[in-house]
């Protein structure tokens, strides 16, 4: 039963509050206590009692914006009270709650605060006050107190009035907005319950997924991005382009109606997401029948191709565009929330910065700015700044004249304070009310003098699509630090601009940015309605539908009011109500021009409106699909390779490089299969007829089991130690090396060798590789080393037992050829001696004892190592196998003890480091070296024209002529010092020294004159006189320093043992130039990388030893004095030999790069020895002038399949010369027209060295003036003396800037050189890393104009998208009230530069030598906040691809 009353207010009471209902139950005492009373005196025969109890009383429903509620009240409760049982009647109070219409149907309020008040009409204090919290929700919507007073004490206390009413009160006091309960269950559908889905969260990403989603929510802008054009075939790997486009084809002549029903699934899934036919079971059958045809249509070959092209594919970095474009196809699509890694990527940001929460408005104007950049020449161009971008004026009129000066500027966003306004529009009147301008700070108006003035901005036009951006943060000049400002600020589902513009509009709310946290962490997430004006709140993976106040109301910020007992106050100062901070507000707004909505809102489907995306995106797909399914079955099966014996015998290689292996035979497995099964198969293989097959496992031994080398282990004994349960092949291939097992061809190498009978335990034999070294053999590298068998040994006998077997096959291959004879008829002896002992009854010693015998008396005498890993260890003859630890799969090496003739060679190598000749000072070979100061000016840069009148410097004829007189002396000084490298290889420890000391060095030779007058921009590109159609600027850029690249590159094959003088001696007449002229680099001697390493000269290697006199040091000492590490190319000679020729998965020597190029000095001379001992000094392996690297190609055979690491030999060797990292072992070199003697010292008191490089007005280096000046010479004489041997013309001034340290100083014209930090700092050794710069000095007007505040100079630097500093700063003079537009436009007119490169530039301010910041185009800079202001061009450098031009990172 419901009982209803009227709503009455008592006198004197409280008034009620926003959030409060109040119920007012009349004559309470004559309705229920005394009827009650009475019937409990009387009696009760008709259970009016009962009807009582039932009874109901609702208050009206009261709506707040986030909660609607009424009060239930329970008149009659009944209680027993205390001890005595009797039962007392109380009354009861609850607050129910129930969903607004915009609520979803499974809402929960959580923490919702809420109180109950009874209030007592003879004193309010005394009224009751109850307060708790409570998760309001669907389920449960209702909240209360039972028993709150009894009856009595309504009466007696004063609860009701004179009238006998009672009256209540309840208030609700929501923390938030309502929640969808169900999008935080498990299972939680995105797609299914809203047809959105939201985005991961890699770290830090809310902020950038908040702005994404509200991006996404504009159609036009979503249009905008899906018709941006990229070829399919760009975007994936060649082959797997191919195998894609051929399969489609295969099937569709083999099954054109399956192709059309697998179209259709494809369309219908991309039409709609309710469709039905997105589910539809035939369709899916046919895609499956499709998946199969393409899957039986794929051999090894395709799909080791497509799995290591998606490898090349992940490591791109895309474009912006591009990487947006397949986001937003992901958001339309995906059934699950996308990553947006590939968008950071293209950002040029790195794991780091996924945890770096950046700023969504910073990120917002890069993302537009660069999206416009790539729409440019699209049919989409100009779209983001029609949607986005407004005029303003920015003025200033005089009050008492007729004068106004103003500007026109454009936005994007507008910049709304929020302290001090209470909503958005009184913001926006704060933004547009003018300034007085008055008193001192009078406006200065050209012609009129100090007038007053109006200033402020004005709208000329809002954008379609508004962006308010609210000033939350700013700066505390108390805290000095960046605060939020929580403070409440409205904004409104419809706000009219209008009244801020005459074309202004209604606009309606799209999209909302908010931020929840504080200024050092916190958290965004958006909400943005959808085409029916539905909103949804969009939280990193989360999307859930959400009321409208929710969006709104809801982010306001400000305070909360929360319950309070306002009953109990004794004065009307006390208590006061409490309010709760909320620290989650908008942030961001999107409004959008009402009129326009059915323009730029609305649904967009990408398949009927025809975007080209689809084609592309879909075949992604589909490859991505193939691509996960190839590696599914990868995972399912395994290849085994089975070798046996004979596989090995007369296989010549170093080590154990399994995987280029010849022979053996492969089968394919189930990784399931049981090891006995396919141990049993694997036996048949190689069964002979009517034989027994030996399917054991201790028969059987896999690679790569073994931790730190290539070794085979007895597959018993990992059976034995594994630790997995199952007995599979899986168990194996689990415990294999991750660096044995590939990826995309997974295989296990396995070697069956049965066991003899007597070797029938793995305890009692071992499986051991006999290799011989051929120390008679004219074979280089690995062919010297040949396995001649595979036996298992007792590990309790010695090296010796093996003696015999070893001999009788080193005999056969002697008589076949595959070993250099020696001895031939002593081996055969001594292996039919041993053959005719009976070694049945002796012990291991008493056999040791005869085999030793009778290898003495033939004169036989064998040396036994061990191979470990490009090492060895001798094996001692006396000590059993087991005592020296060696065991299965060990590589045991022997050789003949070496000649007398060879040790003889010995001791003649060491003669060779103590000849007088090496220790006296290197002199030229031409009297009369250059002095004075040296100018060079570049060729091309005389050839534009540029400077008139200008000529080639007398300097560069001479020393171009002194080079070619060198080379009159070069063929008699190469033949001195061709055959000095005589190191023995004698046996196999030898042959291993040589191995660790023999490398290949790539010396690269630079004309210093040449590399630092080169004609470069500020970015480091070479500039070229070229014309072009497209571009007005006369000059083109090449993004490749190849034109300044080395006079030379020789590569030489060198032991680092020889005589370090004789070597670079050899070196530098190789290469045509005198080595007394000659200094060396770690890194290119002009380059910053070795501005703090001193050079080294021939002269440097050389010292004085306590008995022996001087000693030269060896060719090794090189790289220690220019502090590099030797890299051993140990890889060239662990090819795998079989009939001399290389296997395709070796890497070439470098003897056979190109024959057609080398010069066999060995065979030219004579001096080579005949058994193969000696080895010359150094082969000429390539000789590439600086402008002709393609020569690389040119000699190769094309005949012969070599290949380096899977990779065409002519491609790695570009890689090579091309300034890759893959060169062996660079050694820089520089050669002066003076003797380096000269150049050594920078400054010694009485004179200095310098290197100047002299610029034009457009930044580009154009010359080099280099040479020796007095110490006491200043910076202007220097200039001047700069003017004058360029000939730059009598009324030319230059001025000197230093440029170290990402610095710009001009240097006072009164200074001394010497006290130049170049000079100062010791650190600096090499003064050509660090050139002078000399350039064009300000005008007499412009120096006027900076005189008098008309013009400031501003600082460009050169910085990476990694804020890596490059090229050269500069200045250029701007007006303090510029904006970056216009400063951009000064930068670009000063430089000169072309429309390709200047699109790549972005820029940010650096204010005070750290603070970076964005700016947009029109922004000014913060002259008022800071004189220290730096522009930063970012922009990848011009000859670095490793980065794609179009990345971009935040500040």
């Amino acid at each position: 039963m419901h009982w209803y009353v009227d709503q009455e207010a008592p006198d004197r009471m409280p008034p009620i509050s926003a959030n409060e209902v109040e119920l007012v139950v009349s004559d309470f005492r004559g309705k229920v206590i005394e009827p009650l009373s009475r019937l409990l005196k009387e009696g009760d025969p008709n259970e009016e009692i009962r009807r009582l109890q039932n009874l109901t009383v609702f208050s009206e429903w009261k709506d707040i914006p986030n909660f609607r509620f009424r009060i239930m009240f329970f008149p009659v409760s009944p209680q027993p009270e205390g001890d005595s049982g009797i039962q007392e009647y109380h009354i009861s109070a609850y607050v129910e709650g129930t969903a607004k219409d915009d609520w979803p149907e499974n809402w929960v309020c959580y923490s919702t605060r809420f109180c109950v008040i009874v209030l007592n009409h003879k004193d309010v204090h005394l009224s009751v006050y109850k307060a708790d919290s409570f998760n309001f929700s669907s389920s449960e919507a209702d909240r209360g107190w039972q028993g709150i007073l009894t009856h009595t004490q309504l009466v007696d206390g004063g609860f009701l009035n004179e009238n006998g009413d009672l009256v209540l009160r309840a208030g609700v006091y929501p923390i938030g907005a309502e929640v969808n309960r169900a999008a935080r269950e498990h299972g939680y559908d995105c797609r299914k319950a809203t047809g959105f889905v939201g985005l991961q969260n890699h770290g830090a990403t809310c902020y950038m997924n908040a702005l994404l989603q509200s991006l996404y929510s504009i159609t036009k802008f979503r249009k905008a991005v899906y018709s941006l054009n990229f070829r399919v075939d760009e975007m994936i790997g060649e082959q797997s382009y191919e195998i894609m486009k051929r399969l489609q084809s295969e099937m569709r002549d083999c099954h054109p109606s399956e192709v059309q029903s697998n179209n259709g699934y494809k369309n219908s899934k991309r039409k709609s997401h309710e469709h039905s036919e997105f589910n539809n079971e035939d369709n899916e059958g046919s895609a499956d029948n499709s998946d199969l045809f393409v899957d039986s249509n794929m051999d090894e070959r395709d799909c080791r191709a497509i799995l290591m092209e998606e490898e090349e594919e992940q490591k791109k970095v895309p474009s912006v565009g591009l990487a947006l474009q397949n986001l937003f196809y992901k958001l339309r699509y995906a059934q699950h929330a996308p990553p947006c890694k590939e968008l950071m990527r293209s950002f040029g940001w790195d794991s780091s910065d996924m945890f770096t929460q950046q700023d969504s408005h910073e990120l917002l104007k890069l993302l537009l700015d660069k999206m416009e950049e790539q729409m440019k020449g699209t049919p989409v161009e100009g779209s983001v700044k029609q949607m986005f971008e407004g005029e303003m004026e920015t003025y200033i009129e005089c009050i008492d004249i007729d004068y106004k000066s103003s500007r026109m500027e454009t936005f994007e966003d507008i910049q709304l304070d929020i302290q001090g306004c209470s909503d958005i529009y009184d913001s926006l009147k704060k933004l547009t009310e003018a300034e007085i301008l008055s008193g001192d700070n009078m406006y200065e108006a050209e012609g009129h003098g100090k007038q007053r003035a109006r200033k402020g901005i004005r709208f000329l036009k809002f954008p379609p699509v508004c962006v308010f951006l609210l000033k939350r943060f700013t700066f505390d000049l108390q805290r000095m630090d960046t605060v939020k400002l929580n403070d409440r600020f409205e904004f409104y589902k419809e706000i009219d601009l209008s009244p801020f513009c005459p074309t202004g509009g209604q606009y309606v709310l799209q999209a909302v940015s908010v931020h929840h946290g504080s200024i050092n962490s916190g958290h965004y997430y958006a909400f943005a309605a959808s085409d029916k004006r539905q909103w949804h709140r969009f939280d990193d993976e989360n999307v859930a539908k959400v009321s409208e106040y929710a969006v709104i109301g809801d982010n306001f910020g400000g305070e909360e009011p929360d319950c309070y007992n306002y009953c109990s106050a004794e004065n009307e100062s006390s208590p006061r109500p409490s309010r709760r901070t909320k620290n989650y507000n908008a942030y961001i707004l999107i409004y959008v021009l009402k009129s326009a909505a059915g323009d730029i809102l609305g649904d967009c489907d990408p398949v009927s409106e025809g975007y080209s995306m689809i084609t592309r995106c879909c075949m992604q797909d589909r490859l991505a699909a193939m691509r996960h399914r190839v590696r599914e079955r990868l995972s399912q099966s395994i290849k085994v390779k089975v070798f046996e014996k004979s596989d090995f015998e007369g296989l010549k290689f170093m080590d154990q490089p399994f995987m280029g292996w010849l022979g053996g035979k492969v089968i394919t497995f189930d990784r399931s299969t049981v090891l006995s099964e396919a141990l049993k198969r694997i036996g048949n293989m190689f069964a002979k007829p009517d034989t027994d097959v030996y399917a054991g496992p201790e028969n059987f031994h896999v690679m790569g089991i073994n931790r730190s080398t290539h070794r085979f282990c007895c597959l018993a004994e990992v059976r034995g130690h594994q630790e997995v349960s199952d007995d599979t092949l899986q168990s194996i291939v689990s415990q294999i090396r991750h660096d044995v097992f590939q990826v995309y061809d997974p295989t296990l190498y396995i070697l069956y060798v049965p066991r003899p009978m007597h070797c029938a335990s793995i305890q009692s034999s071992s499986l051991f590789f006999i290799k011989y070294f051929d120390i008679f053999s004219e074979n280089p590298d690995g062919e010297r080393l040949i396995c001649i068998d595979v036996v298992y040994l007792s590990p309790e006998g010695t090296i010796l037992q093996v003696a015999g077997p070893a001999l009788c096959k080193l005999a056969r291959f002697m008589t076949e050829g595959l070993i250099t004879p020696y001895h031939v008829s002593a081996i055969e002896r001594c292996v039919s001696r041993i053959g005719s002992v009976d070694m049945s009854s002796k012990s291991v010693r008493e056999m040791d004892a005869i085999l030793n015998q009778i290898l003495h008396e033939e004169s036989l005498h064998l040396n036994w190592y061990v191979e470990q890993s490009g090492l060895y260890e001798a094996v001692a003859l006396n000590k059993t196998l087991k005592e020296q630890h060696l065991g299965n799969g060990d590589l045991l090496v022997f050789n003949f003890r070496p000649t007398e003739s060879m040790r003889r060679l010995v001791e003649e190598i060491d003669t060779k480091f103590t000849l007088k000749e090496d220790f006296v000072e290197t002199r030229p070979v031409l009297e009369g070296a250059l002095s004075g100061p040296l100018f060079h000016v570049s060729a091309d840069y005389l050839q534009s024209g540029e400077a008139p009148g200008a000529s080639i410097s007398p300097h560069t004829i001479a020393f171009r002529d002194m080079r070619a007189r060198w080379e009159s002396f070069a063929a008699t000084e190469i033949l001195k010092y061709q055959s000095v490298n005589m190191f023995p290889i004698y046996d196999f420890p030898s042959f291993i020294d040589w191995r660790l000391n023999v490398v290949t060095i790539t010396f690269e030779l630079y004309n210093p004159f040449e590399q630092l007058g080169a004609w470069v921009n500020c970015c480091g590109s070479i500039v070229k006189a070229v014309g072009s159609v497209d571009d007005p600027s006369p000059k083109s850029f090449e993004e490749s320093p190849k034109v300044a690249g080395p006079l030379k590159t020789v590569q030489f094959t060198l032991d680092l043992r020889v005589p370090c003088k004789h070597a670079l001696r050899y070196v530098c007449w190789s290469m045509g130039v005198d080595p007394a002229h000659v200094l060396f680099y770690a890194h290119q001697p002009h380059k910053l990388e070795s501005i703090w390493m001193r050079p080294a000269s021939i002269d440097d290697f050389c010292h004085r030893d306590g008995s022996l006199g001087f000693v030269q040091k060896p060719l090794s000492n090189l790289f220690t004095a220019l502090g590099k590490a030797v890299r051993h190319d140990n890889a060239n000679r662990d090819a795998v030999m079989r009939s001399g020729s290389i296997n395709s998965n070796a890497q070439c020597s470098d003897h056979s790069v190109d024959s057609a190029c080398q010069t066999d000095i060995s065979a030219a001379s004579g001096t080579g020895n005949a058994n193969g001992i000696g080895n010359v000094l150094a082969l000429p392996n390539r000789t590439i002038s600086g402008s002709d690297t393609g020569i690389l190609d040119s000699g190769r055979d094309t005949g012969r399949e070599e290949m380096m690491g899977g990779v065409p030999l002519a491609n790695s060797l570009n890689s090579r010369f091309e300034g890759g990292s893959n060169k062996p072992n660079v050694i820089y070199m520089a050669v002066f027209p003076q003797c380096y003697s000269d150049l050594t010292v920078k400054c010694d008191g009485v004179s200095l060295n310098f290197v100047v490089q002299v610029f034009n007005r457009r930044v580009e280096c154009t010359g080099v003036c280099m040479g020796k000046a007095p110490a006491g010479i200043t910076v202007g004489e220097v200039c001047d003396m700069v003017v004058r041997i360029a000939n730059l013309g009598p009324n030319v001034r230059m001025r000197m800037v230093e440029c170290l340290s990402d610095s710009f100083v001009v240097v006072e014209p009164s200074g001394l050189m010497r006290d130049l930090p170049h000079y100062v700092n010791t650190n600096i050794r090499n003064i050509l890393a660090a050139p002078i710069r000399v350039e064009p000095d300000w005008s007499y007007e412009e120096q006027e104009s900076l005189k008098n505040g008309e013009r400031v100079l501003l600082t460009v630097m050169h910085q990476t998208p990694d804020h890596e500093t490059f090229g050269h700063p500069f200045q250029v003079l701007v007006h303090p009230r510029w904006t970056l537009g216009e400063i951009k436009g000064a930068i670009r007119e000063k430089l000169c530069l072309p429309k390709r490169e200047w699109d790549r530039w972005s820029f940010f301010q650096q204010m005070d030598g750290y603070n970076r910041a964005w700016k947009a185009n029109d922004d000014c800079l913060d002259w008022d906040k800071s004189s220290d202001i730096k522009l930063l061009a970012e922009h990848p450098k011009p000859y670095d691809k490793s980065r794609s031009f179009s990345a971009m990172r935040i500040a």
